[in-house]
């Protein structure tokens, strides 16, 4: 099992949407 760790700085104009897949990956788009 790994821990992905991810910061992000700066200005995000909206909130992420964000996708949970079945093999536990998670894909997040800032539009």
């Amino acid at each position: 099992m790994s821990v992905n760790k991810v910061i992000l700085v700066g200005n995000v104009g909206k909130d992420p949407e964000i996708k949970y897949f079945d093999n536990d990956n998670v894909k997040a788009n800032f539009p």
